[in-house]
Formats: C-alpha cells, structure tokens, sequence
C-alpha cells in the first residue's frame, strides 16, 4: 500500500513537472515568435529603404515592451527613416467633401482591406504591400481603448468620471461641472465609427479604426515608429523628429539627447512636432487613457479647465513649484 500511494504521489509530482515544463516551452516558443516577427518586419523597413539604427532593439515581451539603446547614441544621430511608400494612407478610398472627423474613415478601410490581404494564404490573392506589419498589427489584442471595452468596464469608467448620468453618445455633450476629464471617453465606435464612417458592427473592422486612432498620424499609420513608448519630461523623453505630413521627404527620428545603452527610445504623444496645440488645449493623462489606452507614467499632465493644469511629476527630492509659463497658463509640480 505505502508502495502504491508513493508511486502515486510521485507521479502526480512528475506530471506537475512536466507541465511546468510543457508551459515554459511554449512561453518560449511564442517569445521566439514574436522575436522573428520584429525581425522580419526590421528586414522590411530597411529593404523599402528605410532605416533602422544598428544600436536600437525591439523588446516584444509582455513585461519588457519597447524600443531600447543597445549602445550609446549621440546626439542628432539618426536612429529610424521609414519611407513614404511604408506608410499607411487612404490608399483607393476617398472621404467625402468636407468630412473632418475624428478616425480617417478612408484609412480605416484601406487597413481592413490589407490586414484581410496579409492574412490569405491563397497564393492566388494579392498579398499585402505590408506583409511584416499587418502581421504585427494582427498580433495586437482588442479591446484597449476604452470605447472597446465591455459594457460592464464601460460603465464603471463612466461611474467613476460621474459621467454615467450623462447623455450617450450626444456629440453636443459638454462636460458638466463636477464631471472628471475626459469628454466622451467610450464613444469612439458608436459614434466615430458607426456614425462618422457608416463603420460595421464586425469587432475587427472596430479594432482596425481604433488601432488607426491609437497608432496613427491624423491618417497615416508609420511602421516601427508606433513602436516607440510614450514618455515626457526632459529626463526620458529623447526623440525628434520631422513633420509626418510633409510629403516631400522620409519620416525621419533623430535622438534628441545622447542616448546611454540599455535606454528606452521614448517619444511623445501630446509634445511632438504634429501634435498641434495638444499640450496647452486640455490633453492630457485622462486624454491619452480615452486615445491610447493606457495611464501615462510620470510626468503627467491634468487640466482642470482648458487653462488650469497641473503636473505631477516623481523626483528624488521633495519638491512643490508653481510657475507661470509663457501661454499664461499657471502650472504647478507636486511630487
């Protein structure tokens, strides 16, 4: 008996092992996936002509994502050049006369119609121009943004800004006085797609209009440079670059500062060259939670009115400054 129950024990104890094991491996596997994924789509970018610094990585793992420094890069140096015919336009889509909305219907159409060519595998259908990074965009999950998320997550977001009260989906919806930033936090499908570009109810067309509003330029998306991290303050952020709209040259991203190996590469979200007026016209955290799905990481910026604003920032030492800047705006940095 004592034989029987202590094969017994030991086998239950062999099969955890190789379970575990069985779990690592296929963890490994698909990290090395992903690594020949990024590779590939590295190879791409540079055969159209583009450029791809030889000291700058791509971390593709769950905990670790990002662009990194894998040697010292001065500053002004050149680190990412992605060529006009690598972006992502309207392509034969055309918006009507005077659309002005929030997602680029044309765009959005002409992004289902590439990601459903990188994903025939008849040799017969016309493959995608893309192929690398439909197939990246392809790997990234539903449901970031807040306007995909399920209507139980949606109504505790809108609970929690007292916006719950609130008129849906009514474009003329201020906000009202003791609602929290930001405006219309979930209406992007109904609204902007359903509405703006007579969108479908199909859950991957959704996923490619929220992906063009999450990862692209106004109606671009640019291959590798949305894989830059966002980050401001003057001690991470350390990225420039060119304005994406001038179709005159390449989209090209120098190193603002020197760079150290083991970096991140960061760029910014609302600080950049074609975020217009973003940074003093009440964007901010709340604002980068609604269009790209996640809380910024210090600093951050909140506007309590399109005036107010306040930063918080996180710094060694103690600190509490208020300053006034050049817009007139009052600006304090509590840590």
């Amino acid at each position: 008996m004592k034989l029987l129950l202590g094969s017994f024990f030991c086998f239950c104890f062999l099969s955890l092992v190789a379970s575990a094991a069985t779990v690592e491996a296929a963890a490994t596997t698909e990290e090395e996936e992903q690594d020949m994924m990024i590779a590939r789509l590295i190879q791409w970018l540079r055969e159209g002509g583009g450029t791809f610094h030889q000291g700058l990585e791509i971390r593709n793992s769950p905990n670790n994502f990002g662009m990194f420094a894998t040697q010292d890069i001065p500053k002004d140096e050149l680190l990412l050049v992605v060529q006009r015919h690598q972006l992502v336009t309207s392509g034969k889509y055309e918006a009507p006369e005077g659309f002005d909305g929030t997602i680029w219907c044309p765009t959005v159409y002409n992004l289902i119609d590439e990601l459903q060519k990188s994903e025939e595998e008849d040799e017969d259908e016309e493959s995608s121009k893309y192929g690398p990074y439909m197939e990246y965009l392809r790997s990234q999950e539903e449901g970031q943004l807040p306007s995909h998320w399920s209507v139980a997550g949606q109504k505790l977001l809108l609970e929690l800004l007292n916006q719950d009260n609130n008129v849906p989906h009514n474009p003329t919806n201020a906000l009202r006085k003791d609602d929290l930033r930001p405006s219309h936090p979930i209406d992007y499908i109904e609204d902007d797609w359903k509405l703006g570009c007579n969108g479908s109810n199909n859950r991957k067309d959704q996923h490619a209009a929220l992906m063009l509003l999450q990862r692209g330029w106004d109606e671009l998306m640019i291959p590798v440079y949305d894989m830059m991290s966002h980050r401001n303050g003057d001690q991470w952020l350390n990225t420039k670059s060119n304005s994406v709209h001038n179709e005159k040259e390449p989209v090209m991203v120098r190193a603002s500062k020197d760079i150290k190996a083991g970096d991140e590469i960061y760029t910014s979200y609302n600080f950049c060259t074609d975020c217009g007026n973003r940074a003093t016209s009440g964007y901010g955290t709340p604002e980068i939670l609604r269009d790209f799905g996640f809380v910024e990481n210090y600093p951050q910026r909140w506007f309590l009115t399109k005036t107010v604003k306040f930063d918080l920032d996180q710094k060694e030492e103690e600190e509490d400054e208020e300053e006034e800047e050049d817009d007139g705006t009052t600006t304090t940095t509590t840590t």
